[in-house]
């Protein structure tokens, strides 16, 4: 995201859970980004979208990423992309 980091202040990974929420992942990116700890990264657990999420998200947002689940698992759709969260913290949204 081209932050300057502060390396005493851990990576959080932020990690939403998704689906068909395509209409909303703009403000909310928008509104993490307006926070004051800057040192994250976003991730989208996209429960199998049907509305395009994961596309849109990768066009209008390529610093986020993105994991796409097969099917939609609910909560447990969470679980692949803490998998791939590099962070000391994980934020569950």
């Amino acid at each position: 995201m081209g932050k300057k980091i502060n390396k005493k202040m851990p990576l959080v990974s932020i990690v939403v859970l998704s689906y068909n929420e395509k209409k909303w992942i703009p403000k909310l990116i928008e509104s993490l980004k307006k926070q004051t700890y800057k040192n994250y990264e976003i991730i989208i657990a996209d429960n199998n979208s049907t509305d395009g999420t994961d596309r849109f998200t990768y066009n209008k947002f390529p610093s986020v990423k993105i994991v796409k689940n097969t099917s939609n698992l609910g909560t447990p759709g969470y679980n692949p992309a803490v998998q791939k969260a590099h962070g000391k913290y994980i934020f569950f949204i």
